[in-house]
């Protein structure tokens, strides 16, 4: 038997621009071309092949949590992403330039812009709150941006 999810719950789903099955096809995409990417490769190779599909299905939850309220994150991003001492704000710029991308190309027009903001401000509070925040800039750090 399945039970509805709460009323809130309900209405956040239905009131928001991205729909769960958008949702997860820009995870997916994300990561296919992140793991790819000449800057972000290495710093996702620590997840192992086999362990990547529980990796999506842990941020696709974070990004429920973020979009529809529904409380299926159960994590600190802060304290994961403070954890990996290699990050530096070009890193940071790298993925935000792949978001927004990737959600350009596969969410409808509202649902990205969404998406992108909401991603630019989780950015900036993870980068912003990352040891390596007040470290000087090297030209790599530039890299990824747009």
């Amino acid at each position: 038997m399945t039970t509805s999810p709460p009323l809130r719950q309900r209405a956040a789903v239905t009131d928001s621009p991205v729909d769960p099955a958008t949702l997860e096809r820009l995870v997916a995409a994300f990561y296919d071309r992140a793991r790819h990417d000449e800057m972000l490769a290495p710093i996702f190779a620590r997840v192992a092949d086999d362990a990547w599909p529980d990796h999506i299905a842990r941020v696709v939850g974070f990004w429920r949590s973020v979009l529809f309220h529904d409380g299926s994150y159960k994590g600190n991003p802060m304290r994961t992403h403070a954890a990996m001492p290699e990050l530096t704000p070009g890193h940071f710029h790298r993925w935000l330039a792949i978001w927004r991308e990737t959600a350009i190309r596969t969410c409808p027009p509202v649902a990205a812009m969404l998406m992108i903001d909401k991603a630019e401000r989780m950015a900036a509070a993870l980068a912003g709150g990352h040891p390596t925040a007040g470290a000087a800039r090297d030209p790599q750090d530039t890299a990824g941006r747009t």
